[in-house]
């Protein structure tokens, strides 16, 4: 009985071993599977390029529960012994269908413009100080600048999308081969996976994600109102959108590339557009490197290497300007040497919060020769800030505005730079568009 008893504990325990390596092996096929890995690479760059930080989401939120929004600021340019001073205010009042924008500038203390730009009544009002005599009128639609959706829709958007991309992958959609690869300074053989992004798929994708949109009330009605369209018309838009993509499916827009070995490790990601010959390139080997490649021009080449909060980079540009550089939390500072040895930095800080939307700058470039040492070349000082709840004043009298027409520029071309539309023109040809 002993014996009968253990033989069957043996038997329990190897049928328990075979079903237990069985589910391992199914589970390593699942999450291992073409798609699986194709999803987590899509997943990896949605991480990576489109969260929002918390002053972005701020922002955003802001700008959407406003209607009344203005954006103020200033920057002065230090250039040798000169110096020069631009302001610009420009607010706007949605439900009134009416902005302005004031903008002045200085050399020193010396004023060199002077104006506003008045839009309402679907006319574009224009005036400035010693140079036009009276306002002039252009007939301009209002469009406001200042729209957008709160930081939820946002992540709601780019969630639908990603599930609607994510839904409309299949297995048999990817194709699986063998590559090899630089990595870790060898040759390293690893699996690569290929989808044909056609017009049929971004079709498929676009369908499920504005059927998506509709049936969440409350985002398509948010859009709506971002747009300053009616549902109807936003319905229409979005419709004409998929349309875009309904002839020619198989058409191929462009290739998307996976890299990886070993338990799932994305190592490469690539998209290549053969139409436009243009190829870009996201690799992780330590340093994350970026490359851009159009019509076989070396556009960028970037490594980039993560410290604590601080990223060290160097690259290529064009094929022939060479830099390096450090970005922090406030500071980007680039190198590079043509001529001489260039030093380019920025200084930058934000004060976000529920009463300030304020961001200040400070841009330095120095030039070095030899031993000899930095010279600033120039600094530019800028600030800028969001404000919110202020109406437009009626101070402008535009009752006896003129038309801009031809010969309103051409009076006002000879009056201050002493030529005619027709001497521009020749001066500064306007490409065809044909």
């Amino acid at each position: 009985m002993e014996r009968a008893s253990n033989k069957r504990v043996t038997i329990f325990a190897i049928i328990l071993s075979l079903v237990a390596v069985g589910v391992l092996v199914f589970g390593f096929l699942v999450v291992s599977s073409n798609k699986v890995v194709m999803l987590q690479s899509i997943s990896n760059l949605y991480t990576r390029f489109t969260e929002l930080d918390d002053d972005q989401a701020a922002i955003l939120d802001k700008l959407s529960q406003n209607d009344n929004i203005g954006l103020r600021g200033n920057f002065n340019v230090t250039y040798g012994k000169n110096k020069y001073t631009f302001n610009y205010d420009y607010l706007e009042n949605k439900k009134d269908s009416k902005s302005n924008l004031v903008v002045s500038a200085k050399n020193k203390k010396k004023e060199i413009l002077n104006g506003n730009i008045l839009f309402q009544d679907d006319n574009a009002y224009l005036f400035f100080k010693d140079i036009t005599p009276n306002y002039y009128k252009v007939v301009s639609e209002y469009k406001a600048i200042f729209r957008s959706i709160n930081s939820d829709d946002y992540d709601k958007l780019v969630t639908l999308l990603k599930d609607s991309m994510d839904s409309s992958i299949k297995n048999d959609d990817i194709e699986k081969e063998k590559a090899t690869i630089t990595y870790g300074g060898k040759e390293k053989k690893v699996s690569k996976l290929t989808l044909v992004v056609t017009n049929g798929r971004v079709e498929e994708i676009m369908t499920k994600f504005v059927k998506s949109i509709k049936a969440d009330k409350s985002l398509y009605a948010d859009i709506a109102n971002c747009l300053g369209v009616s549902k109807k018309e936003l319905g229409k838009q979005l419709d004409e959108s998929i349309k875009a993509f309904s002839k020619d499916k198989n058409k191929e827009l462009f290739r998307y590339q996976v890299y990886y070995f070993g338990f799932n490790k994305i190592v490469q990601y690539e998209l290549y557009s053969k139409d436009s010959d243009t190829f870009l390139q996201y690799k992780v080997d330590g340093k994350e490197y970026i490359n851009i490649t159009i019509n076989g021009t070396k556009y960028l080449k970037l490594e980039l290497e993560k410290n604590n909060k601080t990223y060290s980079f160097s690259g290529t540009l064009l094929n022939m300007i060479d830099f390096t550089g450090t970005l922090s939390e406030n500071l980007l500072e680039l190198k590079t040497k043509l001529d001489k040895e260039y030093k380019l930095d920025i200084v930058f800080s934000n004060d976000i919060s529920n009463k300030n939307f304020k961001s200040i700058y400070q841009i330095t470039m120095y030039a070095k020769e030899g031993e000899e040492e930095e010279k600033e070349l120039f600094l530019i000082d800028s600030n800028l800030e969001y404000y919110f709840g202020e109406k437009i004043e009626d101070s402008a009298d535009v009752s006896n505005s003129l038309d801009l027409d031809e010969e309103a520029i051409n009076n006002l071309l000879q009056s201050t730079l002493g030529m005619t539309l027709d001497d521009l023109k020749q001066l500064y040809p306007i490409p065809s568009m044909q």
